[in-house]
């Protein structure tokens, strides 16, 4: 099972983020992940990072500097997670990033209701 799903900017800012747990999910591994590998330009041959006993996988955008990362158990043994992992970067890069102005910098046009 899938514990928490998150897509940020490699310097850290949240764009979106889902926890699939119950239990109130700490962000102890992304901050961890993004100190230690990110920070550290450590992610040569790496798409996974363990820490306590979760495992965060990811896969960048490198265009532009975003972070597509799910956490799981260290425990369960999920094939899946690199192609969803994939599947969820493709659409992002297909659908959500070209209806994005950009103007000298990022700049999230919100839906108004």
């Amino acid at each position: 099972m899938l514990d928490y799903a998150i897509i940020f900017t490699t310097g850290g800012a949240v764009l979106w983020c889902k926890a699939f747990c119950e239990n109130k999910f700490k962000y102890d591994i992304v901050n961890m992940f993004i100190k230690n590998v990110l920070l550290d330009d450590k992610t040569i041959n790496k798409n996974s990072y363990a820490f306590n006993d979760n495992v965060l996988k990811w896969k960048i955008l490198p265009d532009v500097k975003i972070v597509f990362a799910i956490v799981y158990k260290e425990i369960l043994q999920l094939t899946m997670i690199d192609d969803l992992i994939d599947m969820v970067k493709y659409d992002f890069e297909q659908k959500v990033w070209p209806s994005l102005g950009v103007r000298g910098g990022l700049v999230l046009k919100l839906p108004t209701q």
